[in-house]
């Protein structure tokens, strides 16, 4: 086989794999306030005796969440922070490999049933929150614009715990702020 075959052959090859990528990616939206209020709902409403109204509910959502295919979301954990009118909902995409799982709170009219979060207390404040990531720990910045999700490695200047926000420092040298949204992510914030 001569060179120049080699080349065409290999040029052949790289544009039916950019085409094969083209076909099968699968853009990034973000989550929805509504989608995620749907999944939310329909806890409530299990969580309650039939006869009971769903109580009025405001969401706390800290950060943007982007999502692959379909945002159909499911519920996976429940608990109730020291006030008896504050959950803490973790949720996930019903396609495990659509979304990363994300907290969100929930304030709500009414007590709901659910258990106590751990490291509640009875005597209404919470513990200082775990750190979960530390200065000099390296982990992945996203910034979620519509329709563009961008990735970077990045390195955590200030200790942090979920939803926290914290100053980190790109591989190009610049600080910016960022909120913690996981041990190895952070999103990234508005300068």
């Amino acid at each position: 086989m001569s060179f120049a075959t080699a080349v065409g052959a290999g040029l052949v090859i790289c544009a039916a794999m950019r085409q094969a990528e083209a076909q099968n990616y699968v853009p990034r939206t973000l989550v929805t306030h509504e989608e995620i209020g749907q999944a939310i709902a329909s806890e409530l409403r299990a969580r309650l005796p039939k006869e009971s109204p769903t109580p009025a509910w405001d969401v706390d959502v800290p950060l943007a969440v982007p999502a692959a295919g379909s945002h159909k979301l499911r519920v996976t954990s429940v608990c109730r922070e020291a006030d008896t009118k504050l959950l803490r909902f973790q949720l996930a995409c019903i396609e495990r490999a659509a979304c990363l799982p994300f907290l969100t709170w929930v304030h709500t009219s009414q007590p709901v049933p659910a258990a106590p979060c751990s490291g509640a207390t009875t005597g209404g404040s919470l513990p200082a929150p775990t750190a979960i990531v530390e200065p000099g720990r390296k982990v992945m910045a996203v910034l979620a614009v519509t329709g563009v999700r961008m990735t970077a490695p990045v390195t955590c200047l200030e200790r942090g715990a979920m939803g926290d926000v914290i100053f980190v420092r790109g591989q190009e040298g610049r600080a910016f702020r960022a909120r913690v949204a996981g041990p190895a992510f952070v999103e990234a914030l508005p300068q």
